[in-house]
């Protein structure tokens, strides 16, 4: 019997408490000094550390004095001003300036990289985060001012106008009930160890099923079918006229016994079979992938390797882990350590259940406790799913390798404020190369989540990636041009 003594990851002395507390107010108070950078104003620039910083203590400075002396502050003023003026450095300066100045020396350091500052909160910008690089290697045209009617200008929820916050409220916000009907059904995804995959399934009617577009879904890490975005946009879809499958990873979704393996974000081929066999059995003329983060990768990871392959006509992902090196080291900055302490958690506690399962397999002698998601893919993914390392494991797996062979119209949605997943400037540049995808990049809307304002009881128009996604697909089964005619550049230099 394995040793399950393998101790789960302590959580970052950042607590939420601390980390999500100060997040906006920060954020604003970035956004103000940016706003004090001469020439910045609808053009991109490279950012001076060191004027940026005094405007920084500038900015924070007027928040504090603001706040004193109106507002709350006013309120509380006879207790609360002394103690502002005592302690402010301490509880609000310190922590929050030290992980900014982290951030922002990074960030300096890369020099290829050119900071957004447009200081527009609606409609177009033609600067894009985007590298020095891809400006010359792809010369892209200016952004149209016509936006395709299928994409529409995202405007983010007044309190969620913050990268973590939008995250996190993404992540737990309450959704309508999920009343839709679904068909479990496992595929064989590996005939070689017997792996299967557990997929639930919506389908139109039996006369028009074939016909009907069918649109994969794929979660991202440690997620599954049941999670709260793969639900609500399987039920925009099938409203949508759409057939639905909800896809499970390995192991995902309650499947731990349905295979001796591990998943990991280059398992293409899975997503392949299950493809193939429900084509196969229904006579499926026309197949959708769509991906989120994690699983974001590997849809685009396929349809580079398939080409233009049959029955494969479209492609969609929201914030794909196209970079999976980079994605892992900014998951370890001290600012996001509370998402990967999550994800370690739950990884972990996964790896124990496949101890019990398969005894033999799984020797977890000697690894003590894991601090990083590089170092469980070291010590874990890559020794137990073929791969010589974590590096070997990221290069191998990355989409970034053949998204410059996708031939299929596809759609690239990504935030400026994700946290975590960040874009190399090689890669950036394949995208921008390729007429066959279609890259947008929102100012705000944080990982996968993309909250945008809704009206008093209208519970769709909030989720704005997934109408999004769900209005491109219908545009590229309608065989609307601005979905599905190459064209190079198209939106990939639209900000909203």
């Amino acid at each position: 019997m394995a040793n399950l003594a393998l101790r789960s990851p302590r959580p970052p002395r950042l607590t939420l408490l601390f980390s999500f507390r100060y997040t906006f107010t920060l954020g604003k108070i970035c956004r103000h000094a940016l706003s004090r950078e001469p020439g910045c104003h609808g053009r991109s620039m490279m950012v001076d550390p060191v004027e940026f910083w005094f405007n920084f203590r500038g900015s924070l400075g007027g928040f504090l004095h603001r706040w004193v002396e109106t507002g709350i502050g006013r309120r509380f003023e006879p207790r609360l001003s002394p103690w502002v003026g005592q302690h402010a450095k301490q509880i609000i300066w310190m922590p929050p300036l030290a992980l900014f100045r982290a951030h922002a020396e990074k960030a300096v350091r890369n020099s290829e990289f050119i900071y957004p500052v447009s200081m527009e909160d609606e409609g177009f910008a033609s600067s894009s985060v985007v590298p020095s690089s891809v400006t010359s290697a792809a010369s892209s045209p200016p952004a149209t001012a016509e936006p395709p009617a299928w994409l529409t200008a995202f405007e983010p929820h007044p309190w969620l106008a913050n990268g973590h916050l939008q995250t996190i409220a993404g992540n737990f916000l309450p959704r309508p009930a999920f009343l839709l009907p679904a068909t479990a059904e496992t595929v064989e995804v590996d005939a070689s160890d017997a792996s299967r995959v557990l997929c639930h399934c919506h389908w139109q009617p039996e006369p028009e099923r074939a016909a009907r577009l069918t649109a994969v879904l794929v979660h991202g890490l440690e997620g599954s079918s049941d999670s709260r975005y793969m639900k609500g946009i399987a039920a925009r879809a099938f409203a949508a006229g759409m057939n639905v499958v909800r896809m499970n990873m390995r192991n995902c979704g309650g499947s731990d016994r349905l295979t001796p393996t591990l998943y990991h974000s280059g398992r293409s081929a899975d997503l392949g079979a299950v493809v193939s066999h429900f084509a196969a059995r229904f006579g499926l003329e026309r197949v959708a992938l769509v991906g989120y983060s994690m699983g974001g990768n590997m849809v685009l990871k396929l349809a580079g390797e398939w080409g233009a392959r049959p029955p494969l006509v479209a492609v969609a992902t929201v914030c794909p882990a196209i970079d999976l090196a980079t994605g892992a080291d900014a998951l370890h900055e001290p600012a996001n350590r509370i998402y990967e302490w999550h994800f370690l958690r739950n990884l972990v506690r996964r790896l124990r259940r496949k101890a019990e399962l398969f005894p033999g397999l799984y020797q977890i002698d000697g690894i003590g406790s894991l601090r990083s998601i590089r170092e469980f893919d070291q010590k874990i993914v890559a020794p137990h799913c073929g791969f010589r390392s974590a590096d070997d494991y990221y290069d191998r797996a990355a989409s970034a390798r053949v998204v410059d062979r996708i031939a299929v119209p596809t759609l690239i949605l990504s935030a400026a404020d994700d946290p975590f997943i960040r874009l190399t400037p090689q890669t950036r540049a394949r995208i921008l190369s390729n007429p066959h995808i279609r890259f947008v990049e929102t100012r705000h809307g944080g990982h996968c989540a993309f909250l945008a304002r809704c009206s008093a009881g209208d519970h769709w128009a909030a989720h704005w990636a997934e109408d999004t996604v769900v209005r491109y697909l219908q545009a590229v089964a309608a065989g609307e041009p601005s979905a599905t005619e190459p064209r190079a550049g198209f939106t990939s230099q639209l900000q909203y």
